[in-house]
Formats: structure tokens, sequence, C-alpha cells
């Protein structure tokens, strides 16, 4: 999956991989969002909070949180990133 094709809903419980790159100086930012459109509904959220790159989702499961860098990006050089899950 690329980030081209998030005009449709993302099926978050199945197998994907999300990928990018971008370039940045703010500190705290919303990076991408997809969601069900509904309270408590699945939801992927890619964000920025003190420079450092939080993926935030929720599968059904709860949310969880994980951080996917281990200093701040903000430093307006260009960063990829790639995200997979296997669930089946």
């Amino acid at each position: 999956m690329s980030l081209s094709s998030l005009s449709r809903r993302l099926e978050l419980s199945s197998q994907w991989t999300l990928e990018g790159a971008f370039r940045t100086l703010v500190e705290r930012g919303i990076l991408l969002f997809n969601g069900a459109g509904q309270v408590g509904g699945n939801f992927i959220l890619l964000e920025f909070y003190d420079g450092i790159l939080y993926l935030v989702l929720d599968t059904g499961e709860g949310v969880q949180r994980f951080a996917l860098s281990e200093g701040a990006l903000n430093d307006g050089v260009v960063h990829s990133f790639k995200i997979e899950r296997n669930r089946r």
C-alpha cells in the first residue's frame, strides 16, 4: 500500500505495508491519519511529538503507540519509513 492509495478505507486487521518519506522542521503534528470515521473505530495515525515519529493505531484491540525513531527527525533532512503488518 502506498500513501497515494489511502483515499480508500484501510483494513487494519489484515496484512499490509505502508511506506513513505518526509522532510519536516516541526516538532509536533500529524503526518497521516486514516480512520473509520466513527468514535471507537479502527484507525492509524503517524504523528510527530517533540520531533519523534510515532505510530498510533487501533485494530480493534485497543489503542497502541509505538516510537518509530530513537531521536528527533525534525531536522529538515528527508527520512523514509516502512511499516508492515503481517497478521492474517
